[in-house]
């Protein structure tokens, strides 16, 4: 293969590379943000005041466990791709394989500082109802009390509900930014998916100039 069909294979193995780095990096977020829904049942109110604190401690978790492996396997398999093409590409394609990339810690995240809820002031006790009255009235009051508790419940229930579709909805949104920004499109260019982009497109320009 001449050195012009060369540095053609060495463009098209960077075009093929950069679509698989973005398919792995969207596979493993979808996996993630999957097992992230799993683990909602053990979400506490707590983490309603702090859904980026949950998110960015299991989101990183999740990802990072993910990319352990896949991200060297990534790289060997992209390294022998570059080789075959030509031998002269052995040192570029050692130090492709060899590549790591800096990953997010939830250590670096910022915690928000949670503000106490206002005190409520006691109501005044009810003033005391004559011993005739109150007799009187009694079955009159049961009846109320009765359909209060009955209306109170199914209010309370649906209230219930009502938070914990708020918190799961807040949580998965925090999730959904974490990885975008953190591990897919930081805007500083600075996310792994970047990096790895980078790389390859380093690599694959280092390549054309080795063939020249």
């Amino acid at each position: 293969m001449d050195l012009g069909y060369q540095r053609q294979a060495v463009a098209e193995w960077r075009d093929r590379q950069m679509t698989a780095a973005a398919a792995l990096f969207n596979l493993k977020a979808i996996d993630a943000r999957a097992a992230f829904d799993r683990d909602l049942h053990d979400a506490t109110a707590r983490d309603a005041f702090f859904p980026s604190a949950l998110a960015t401690t299991r989101i990183d978790a999740l990802m990072t466990a993910a990319l352990d492996q896949a991200l060297p396997d990534f790289l060997s398999a992209a390294a022998q791709e570059l080789v075959a093409i030509s031998e002269r590409l052995t040192t570029l394609s050692q130090g492709l394989g060899d590549a790591k990339l800096d990953l997010p810690s939830a250590a670096s995240a910022t915690l928000e500082a949670a503000s106490a809820p206002a005190s409520e002031e006691t109501p005044p006790p009810p003033a005391a109802t004559p011993p005739a009255a109150w007799l009187t009235d009694l079955p009159g009051r049961l009846r109320k009390q009765a359909a209060g508790v009955i209306d109170s419940a199914g209010a309370a229930a649906d209230q219930l509900v009502t938070e914990r579709l708020k918190l799961v909805d807040r949580l998965r949104t925090a999730a959904a930014k974490r990885i975008e920004r953190a591990w897919m499109n930081d805007e500083a260019g600075h996310d792994p998916l970047s990096q790895l982009i980078g790389l390859i497109d380093e690599t694959a320009h280092a390549s054309r100039v080795s063939l020249s």
